[in-house]
């Protein structure tokens, strides 16, 4: 590496002299570097005849190499650099007795010169490095700039707390800056490796910056594959979730799209966040279901158990995420519970955990050999071992766990979101969808969270929805305070829709009105008239 990063700055006979050693250490990494050399030097005849017959033996192992420019030979080690972190390869230079990695640049004073950098970014700086190379030889080359990107995303995500990167010049601005800049096709592509390698903070990064900078043409219709914000929607980490589906939701799109029915119950899913983890429970027996939902529950995991897979669907529709599936059962139903659970997007990617016989496990690692999803433990561990079996699926399959700060973060905009789709009569979302998941929020312990649900309940023009707001507000166990939001959105709800309540809710909102003063019967009174109830009821208050 060293002698290769000198190579463009030698005089012809030195030149000459490093190639061939570097023919003779034989590593393939560089080959740009000389092919760069041959593209771009102005060296004499003998000694770019020196250099190419030294690119041609080190070109001996891959043909196509000796018909690819530079810059593609540049991007092509950074590519290799790259996915070395990214699959925990071993990289040339990292020092494990130091745990750092050295870069090397010429330097026109003092020479060639050594820059130590945190193991855990060496990867990313090298493959930064490779892909600035490629962009000086080629400045349209899109797909470097893209990988530059995405390596300096991670750069930045994965540099160790306290420490700084050296080799990361002060006149750079921070990575957010060029990703912002780039714009969306570029903004796509980080989205769209990060969703390849299960990298849920370089995802965020990504998704952030489409929602600063994209349009709604540019979210979801991107040419070539699949949207890659739309594939977010079904990512295992939650977090993903949530902010692919405010990032589309915020870009008011006027049509329907591929995907478009996926917005809604995942804006449901954030309303009904929590800092609780739920778990899939499957047995086949009852009595090995209840013991296998008392171990998850043991575990840290609220348990939703069933003998079947349908068992547990309804239950689902209405719980925050499921973190795990864990199945106690023969090799034949856990791959039939993983096929069915791949075609439903909210289990889709929820890791399994498979509690079966060592013989079991081999058939099902022969049927599914490539699978991320699939972990196995034995019937025979103890809770130790099955609290770490959990621990590894959750570790990877999901990110940092949600904190009840960022949970009611995430409840809150969702509402705010629902109600603008809401308000705007929206042609592609359907705001309905989240119905349930509202009225169950009328139930939720955090205050704010109720009176937003019941603010985008009074929106939706449904008998059950207006009830539902009714029943809450009449609560005498609630807040005072609470009660009066309550009130002022069954007020909108009866101004938008007119009256859906029965005779028991119209009686107790009389009876609340007849208590006399305050805040509270102020809310019950703007709501008996927005009700248009009969004005003989006024009569009553005011000859008494």
């Amino acid at each position: 590496y060293p002698l290769s990063a000198v190579l463009l700055h030698l005089e012809p006979v030195p030149l000459g002299q490093v190639s061939q050693v570097l023919a003779e250490i034989g590593y393939p990494e560089a080959l740009p570097y000389l092919k760069h050399v041959l593209e771009t030097s102005r060296a004499n005849p003998i000694t770019l005849s020196i250099v190419q017959i030294a690119h041609n033996r080190l070109a001996k192992g891959s043909p196509q190499a000796g018909f690819v420019s530079a810059s593609q030979l540049y991007l092509e080690l950074a590519w290799r650099q790259y996915n070395a972190v990214t699959n925990n390869f071993p990289l040339p230079g990292f020092d494990e007795a130091t745990g750092k990695g050295l870069v090397w640049e010429f330097d026109r004073e003092a020479g060639l010169v050594s820059i130590p950098v945190p193991g855990e970014i060496y990867g990313d700086v090298l493959a930064m490095r490779s892909c600035q190379e490629a962009l000086r030889l080629d400045t349209e080359m899109d797909s470097a700039l893209s990988l530059w990107l995405t390596a300096n995303l991670r750069r930045e995500n994965r540099l160790p707390q306290g420490e700084r990167d050296r080799s990361y010049p002060a006149s750079m601005h921070a990575p957010s800056f060029y990703i912002e800049m780039a714009g969306p096709l570029r903004q796509h592509d980080v989205l769209d490796q990060a969703l390849n390698d299960g990298d849920t903070d370089l995802a965020l990064d990504a998704i952030a910056a489409l929602g600063a900078t994209a349009g709604t043409n540019a979210l979801i219709n991107r040419e070539g594959a699949i949207q890659p914000l739309l594939r977010a929607l079904a990512y295992p980490d939650r977090r993903v979730r949530f902010n692919a589906a405010f990032a589309v939701t915020n870009a008011r799109p006027k049509f329907t799209f591929p995907g478009s029915d996926l917005v809604v119950p995942v804006l449901a899913e954030a309303v009904r966040q929590t800092t609780s983890r739920h778990a899939i429970t499957i047995a086949d027996e009852p009595q090995t279901l209840n013991d296998l939902s008392a171990t998850v529950k043991e575990v840290g995991y609220q348990p939703i158990g069933g003998l079947t897979l349908q068992d547990v669907i309804s239950q689902v529709n209405t719980r925050p995420s499921v973190d795990l599936i864990v199945a106690k059962q023969s090799a034949n139903r856990v791959e039939l519970l993983y096929r069915h659970t791949a075609v439903d997007y909210r289990l889709a990617a929820v890791p399994i955990i498979a509690i079966v016989s060592p013989l079991d496990r081999n058939e099902l690692r022969g049927r599914f050999p490539d699978t991320k999803r699939l972990f196995f433990a034995d019937a025979s561990d103890d809770l130790g071992r099955l609290r770490k079996a959990f621990e590894q699926a959750a570790k990877a399959n999901h990110g940092a766990a949600i904190s009840a700060t960022d949970s009611t973060r995430y409840a809150s905009s969702s509402l705010n979101l629902l109600r603008e789709i809401a308000v705007n009569d929206d042609n592609v979302f359907n705001v309905s969808d989240a119905q349930s998941t509202l009225t169950q929020a009328l139930d939720d312990s955090r205050q704010a969270i109720v009176a937003q649900a019941a603010g985008v309940l009074s929106l939706i023009d449904n008998p059950g929805a207006q009830v539902a707001i009714a029943g809450a507000a009449f609560d005498i166990a609630r807040p005072m305070s609470l009660r009066v939001a309550l009130l002022e959105s069954l007020s909108e709800s009866a101004r938008l829709h007119g009256n859906y309540l029965s005779e028991v809710e119209l009686n107790k909102l009389l009876e609340l009105i007849k208590m006399g003063r305050g805040e509270l019967v102020n809310a019950a009174a703007q709501a008996h008239g927005a009700l248009t109830l009969p004005t003989s009821n006024l009569v009553p208050l005011i000859t008494r």
